[in-house]
């Protein structure tokens, strides 16, 4: 997050401030993040099914709006890292 900061600091998106900050709804099975600027809105999903054998269940769905082309621009810096983000996130909560 920090290097994602360092670089949309000088396009004029809003950086750090951290998750908490993001939380729009929480539930005991979900959570919706979403931050909006001048360039683009964004909204994460992240679920959690109740833990039943053994197992759990686990998605993450995101929306974005772009507001003008910057935003699109941005997007594609973002999109790049986004998968491999994901997927980093998910190990890590494995682990726990």
């Amino acid at each position: 997050m920090n290097l994602r900061n360092a670089i949309v600091r000088p396009l004029g998106l809003n950086g750090g401030g951290g998750f908490r900050k993001l939380v729009s709804e929480r539930n005991e099975e979900e959570i919706i993040l979403c931050k909006n600027d001048k360039h683009l809105n964004f909204q994460v999903g992240i679920y959690c099914s109740n833990p039943e054998d053994g197992w759990q269940d686990a998605s993450v769905t995101t929306v974005v709006k772009f507001n003008n082309f910057l935003g699109r621009l941005c997007f594609i810096g973002i999109w790049m890292f986004h998968k491999l983000l994901v997927k980093s996130l998910f190990r890590k909560a494995v682990r726990v």
